[in-house]
């Protein structure tokens, strides 16, 4: 059924790709000691398991 598949409008992708801006970011400060993406798990998510990795809460 999906061979007939047509879409009015282009399909886009929302990602891209990031190696490039991480060079730049660790190149200006090589102090960077995590990077995550919170977008599907949330804000809150992702500083508590960086809380947690970093052993401040337990």
């Amino acid at each position: 059924m999906r061979e007939n598949f047509t879409f009015h409008t282009t399909i886009q992708s929302n990602t891209a790709a990031l190696h490039g801006l991480v060079a730049s970011m660790i190149e200006a400060v090589s102090t960077i000691h995590v990077l995550r993406d919170p977008t599907h798990g949330g804000l809150a998510t992702t500083l508590n398991e960086i809380a947690h990795q970093s052993g401040v809460w337990v």
